[in-house]
């Protein structure tokens, strides 16, 4: 029997069936599966016996990875319509009978009038199917990361993915049921350095460049990666969004009017970005196919997140949130532990981050909107009264270290380092101005005016406590964002009295420092508001920055001629 022809089994399938009694096939090999050097495999009504799949359409053959076994053969249907008709009948019968309890029931056991027995027939459907992938699919894929070849990419792993992802979308079957399932693959471009060194067996991890046609890359140059269906994902595309005519996609900003939003990863920003949360915070970019890009916003809508700003916020948001649920309170150092942990966020994000990064981080601040943003705390106003203060609140914009120490470019400061909690300061504790002042922590930003006289401070070599600067970007939304957070900032009366005063009354001080720095202040006396101003005008008087004849420096009351008015 094993010897048989599939022409010859089918044939005496055929006559087996024609009596409509389906317990007498028990044991009798006449099932053809797609394996045809496999021979025939027998009717088994066993527990252990494998599932042998019978496919509605022809694409369902694409399910079962390199499991050709495990398939009926798809000619029976074109061959011998009727058997195919009896074999899916098997496979969607719910309960199997025996010979034995059919006989004993007087063979009422029937199903529009023939006697049903399923045997190892199931047609495709959710859990059969997945009962039998966690069977064929490799035991390298148990990682929390699996990573496959590009040869096994191209020969099965993408046409299955491809296929299964049709199938769960033709079936309506909820992404929800797929959860912790590696589906998501990612094709990450590796740069020319990384090729060589996967070439001598030390493969890099670096590389971020848009994807091209993956069927035409050499395979040292893609790293295929399948990340799992998870909750609350930080995964995030990590190419813009395209329109239907192939164009980068974009939308207007609402909380920004007349704004443009485009994809954050269709220009320079992507490679810095990309970099920096992926090393700091582990959110993941992918680097979908083309094909899979389309199912994003269908089937993936929240297990990866779109490449735009407000699909990065979110990624980040989840990020957070994982953080905080791992948090233990005990562990805390504040009472509030997503104060913390908001902290820890705020500190790998400047650990090590170079200028391109934080130019990025700013950007995206700047371009992503309330949509973005899950916190508790915004969750409830959505209103448009209420959209300019939402990133007061956001623990993501308060985590992001958009600002320097004055002339300290290497160090970085984040809106929660402003907050009086952070250095032990309590607002309900303070009292009188220092209330007031603990609002905010002890950070300030610099005067917007005179950027003349803040260059001048900077080559004086002057240290400014507790003042902050931002990095030069090309944000154009960077100062209505800072009035937005509405940060306190200094006036320069108080940066004359405070810092620049006491500093060049020391005698320590390079006198050539001292005078440069004073010449640009009196030439921008008045810009910087300061006429009329009795203690800026006192103070000024007893600085020493003018060169006399005799080679002296000299303050303007040593000058002053006390019998002249």
């Amino acid at each position: 029997v094993p010897h048989l022809s599939p022409d010859e089994a089918l044939s005496m399938l055929d006559f087996a069936l024609s009596d409509g009694d389906y317990a007498d096939l028990q044991g009798v090999p006449l099932l053809i599966t797609e394996d045809l050097q496999a021979g025939t495999l027998s009717f088994s009504a066993s527990k252990e016996a494998p599932t042998l799949f019978v496919p509605e359409e022809l694409e369902e053959y694409q399910l079962l990875p390199q499991a050709p076994c495990r398939l009926l053969w798809q000619e029976i249907r074109e061959m011998r319509p009727w058997v195919w008709q009896h074999l899916r009948y098997m496979a969607t019968a719910s309960e199997p009978v025996s010979a034995a309890a059919n006989a004993a029931s007087g063979g009422s056991q029937q199903q529009g009038g023939v006697k049903a027995a399923c045997f190892q027939l199931r047609p495709m459907a959710v859990k059969p199917l997945l009962s039998a992938l966690q069977e064929l699919l490799p035991q390298s894929w148990n990682s929390q990361v699996p990573e496959v070849s590009f040869d096994d990419w191209t020969d099965w792993v993408e046409p299955w993915l491809r296929a299964l992802w049709g199938w769960l979308n033709r079936m309506s079957v909820p992404t929800q049921e797929m959860m912790h399932w590696p589906l998501v693959p990612s094709l990450q471009p590796l740069p020319e350095s990384s090729q060589r060194l996967e070439e001598n067996g030390n493969a890099d991890s670096g590389g971020h460049d848009p994807p091209e046609d993956a069927a035409a890359m050499p395979s040292t140059s893609v790293r295929v990666r399948l990340h799992r269906l998870v909750p609350d994902s930080v995964l995030f595309s990590a190419t813009a969004p395209m329109d239907d005519d192939g164009t980068p996609a974009k939308q207007q900003g609402k909380d920004q009017p007349g704004a443009e939003k485009i994809g954050i990863f269709s220009g320079a920003l992507r490679d810095p970005l990309v970099r920096l949360l992926e090393r700091c915070l582990g959110c993941m970019p992918v680097w979908m196919p083309e094909w899979m890009q389309k199912e994003r916003e269908r089937q993936l809508h929240g297990f990866v997140h779109p490449g735009t700003a407000d699909g990065l916020m979110k990624a980040v948001h989840f990020r957070l949130r994982n953080l905080h649920s791992k948090q233990s309170p005990e562990k805390s150092s504040f009472k509030d532990p997503l104060l913390s942990v908001i902290y820890q966020m705020r500190t790998e994000l400047g650990r090590q981050m170079t200028k391109e990064e934080q130019t990025a981080l700013a950007m995206w601040i700047v371009m992503a909107g309330r949509e973005g943003c899950v916190c508790r705390s915004n969750a409830g106003a959505r209103s448009a009264e209420m959209s300019i203060s939402w990133r007061c609140s956001c623990a993501v914009v308060r985590a992001v270290p958009l600002f320097c120490p004055f002339a300290k470019p290497e160090e970085r400061v984040a809106l929660i380092d402003f907050e009086a909690e952070v250095h032990g300061v309590s607002g309900d504790n303070a009292v009188g101005g220092a209330k007031a002042a603990s609002e905010r922590g002890s950070w300030s930003l610099l005067p917007e005016a005179c950027p003349e006289v803040t260059a001048a401070l900077t080559a004086a070599g002057i240290e400014l406590p507790g003042c902050v600067e931002i990095p030069e970007t090309p944000a154009s939304g960077m100062a209505a964002l800072l009035r937005e957070l509405q940060l306190p900032r200094l006036s320069w009366a108080e940066v004359l009295l405070r810092h620049v005063f006491p500093w060049a009354s020391s005698s320590t001080v390079d006198p050539g420092a001292r005078q440069g720095l004073m010449l640009a202040i009196v030439r921008r006396w008045r810009e910087m508001e300061l006429a009329g101003h009795d203690g800026c005008v006192e103070g000024l008087q007893h600085v020493p920055f003018i060169s006399t004849v005799g080679g002296k420096m000299l303050s303007p009351a040593a000058l002053l001629d006390p019998r002249v008015e």
